[in-house]
């Protein structure tokens, strides 16, 4: 999210090694904004988690 959790974007995650996923993210074109990051995983058992980062970084252009 760039505005602070109001509005979500999906992340595409691909697969890096075992038990670990990246993504690449896409700001805004226009001004400065902070990050809020929300992930969320499920196991094959049906467990879940769900974390989320207010304000993780900045992006500034």
């Amino acid at each position: 999210s760039y505005d602070d959790g109001r509005t979500w974007s999906a992340a595409r995650t691909h697969a890096h090694g075992r038990n670990t996923f990246r993504t690449s993210l896409t700001p805004p074109a226009h001004g400065e904004s902070w990050v809020t990051l929300r992930v969320t995983a499920r196991d094959a058992a049906g467990d879940s988690v769900r974390q989320t980062v207010q304000r993780a970084y900045a992006v500034r252009r």
